[in-house]
């Protein structure tokens, strides 16, 4: 699930969006896909849609012989992979060891990854496309995690897995979603292993 990050200027549009999306369930059918229809307009104008593109690979995350986080290395990495080619770095994504760091170490590595490649472009004259990995077994850990995204800055949008070892369906997502202060979480699902209603079309 890759999620755009919030840009500042419109929690206007978050209030509306969760005013109309909460009430879809307690609605008539007719009146529900109205408010559904309005909910979308909201949740365009909160979170301008961020369409990644080209190639944005997950990068590792190096840790030293002692078990620290080798942030020289982790910087060295992301300009390399700039240098030859990539559209944008992904990093604590999905062989980025998200498990194995806190949180000081976590919003250390993105802004070493971000202020590795500050001011480059790609082969398009666009600057780096960044992805910050944010999973976590519970869903409200990933919406905290989302948040030191949020605080970090200079990131597009957040990849979430679906809570681990468990299924659960996009209205359980959905309210989780809310109830953690991020109302997008719940709206865009790609695995479908691990979710009872993955089709989202």
């Amino acid at each position: 699930m890759i999620l755009p990050i919030v840009k500042p200027g419109v929690s206007r549009y978050i209030q509306k969006y969760k005013s109309c999306a909460g009430v879809f369930r307690s609605l008539p059918p007719r009146l529900a896909a109205c408010a559904r229809t309005q909910a979308a307009h909201y949740f365009k104008e909160a979170f301008p849609m961020y369409k990644p593109y080209g190639v944005i690979p997950p990068i590792i995350t190096p840790f030293d012989k002692d078990g620290r986080v080798d942030y020289s290395a982790l910087a060295k990495m992301a300009v390399q992979l700039v240098d030859n080619g990539v559209h944008g770095l992904f990093p604590l994504g999905t062989t980025g060891e998200f498990y194995a760091v806190g949180d000081e170490e976590f919003v250390k590595i993105l802004e070493t990854v971000r202020d590795a490649v500050a001011g480059k472009t790609n082969r398009y004259g666009k600057p780096i496309q960044l992805i910050a990995g944010c999973s976590h077994i519970t869903t409200r850990e990933v919406c905290r995690l989302i948040k030191l995204v949020e605080g970090v800055g200079g990131y597009d949008a957040v990849s979430v897995l679906t809570p681990m070892f468990v299924s659960q369906t996009q209205e359980e997502l959905y309210r989780r979603g809310i109830e953690n202060g991020v109302p997008g979480l719940a709206l865009l699902t790609g695995d479908e292993a691990r979710t009872l209603e993955p089709n989202l079309s």
